[in-house]
């Protein structure tokens, strides 16, 4: 009766370190989960200021065509110091500018589509001026 005992007590011990252990296991998927949340919302509002920022550009290029030949000096100068990751990146801004009409620059700009994100994040508008 004793070894009976002793294996019902070492399985319900057994039983309790695990459903500690699941516990905690739970516990810490939900502190990542709220990590998680808290950098998503962090990238979202990136995103957001990006888009302000993007919208603000367009609008100085409908308003202001003429930015379109500064920026065109921007990116070359940019490309003589360039590395080869932002190299690419320039290399299209000038095609861009170069080769597309006024209102599709600014469809770009305007547009809110995560593959354009990283174009439009090196745009070469300056809106200080």
């Amino acid at each position: 009766m004793l070894c009976v005992w002793f294996f019902v007590s070492l399985f319900l011990l057994y039983m309790a370190v695990l459903a500690s252990y699941c516990l905690c296991g739970m516990a810490m998927d939900h502190e990542v989960d709220i990590i998680l949340a808290a950098k998503r919302a962090g990238i979202d509002r990136m995103r957001e200021r990006q888009r302000r920022v993007h919208h603000g550009m367009a609008l100085m290029v409908e308003s202001r065509p003429e930015v379109i030949g500064d920026a065109v000096k921007r990116v070359k100068a940019r490309l003589e110091g360039s590395v080869v990751a932002s190299k690419e990146i320039y290399e299209e801004w000038l095609v861009i500018l170069e080769s597309w009409p006024i209102e599709r620059v600014v469809a770009l700009l305007r547009d809110d589509a995560v593959d354009g994100e990283q174009l439009r994040a090196c745009a070469p508008f300056d809106l200080e001026r």
